[in-house]
């Protein structure tokens, strides 16, 4: 019933997930695993793992999202009510104002977007930047808005790392 490690275990998991899919086209017309040169993509050993990745993809790419969110929706009214609810659960949410009780299943969907874009757009420097950009300070933009966090600290913290990551990529 507790699902503690999901957030922490998501974007590693989710990275090496979606890196089996991140295929580049060389000069001999055969695309290959960007991060594993010597596997050629859509042919052998790669089609005979594309089920487990699909599997991998299913199930922690969507999946913990996922879980977390039916989490999150299925003890809505006992969240911050409920004590066993409190600790098994309290990990994921207790940091959010209950106005923003979704906000961690917001967080990790922005981050993962953030790998996607590192992953797939890594050969394009303007679409890699620009991604990156819409990402980390449209995220940014949204959580100066929103002020999903309860303590106010942890808002301007989040701010200013957006602020800071968003001059780094314009700089």
């Amino acid at each position: 019933r507790r699902v503690h490690g999901a957030p922490l275990a998501y974007l590693p998991l989710a990275r090496h997930v979606l890196a089996f899919f991140v295929c580049v086209r060389y000069p001999d017309g055969r695309a290959y695993i960007a991060s594993s040169l010597s596997d050629v993509c859509y042919e052998g050993a790669w089609m005979r793992l594309l089920p487990l990745a699909l599997v991998g993809l299913a199930l922690y790419v969507i999946g913990i999202p996922a879980l977390l969110l039916g989490v999150l929706v299925a003890n809505r009214s006992q969240l911050f009510s409920d004590r066993r609810t409190m600790v098994s659960f309290g990990s994921i949410f207790r940091i959010f104002r209950q106005s923003a009780v979704y906000a961690p299943v917001a967080l990790l969907v922005r981050r993962l977007g953030i790998v996607v874009v590192a992953l797939f757009a890594a050969q394009s420097q303007s679409l890699l930047i620009s991604g990156l950009l819409a990402l980390i300070a449209g995220g940014g933009v949204a959580q100066a808005q929103i002020r999903p966090y309860f303590f106010p600290l942890y808002d301007r913290l989040d701010s200013a790392i957006s602020v800071c990551l968003t001059v780094v990529l314009l700089c």
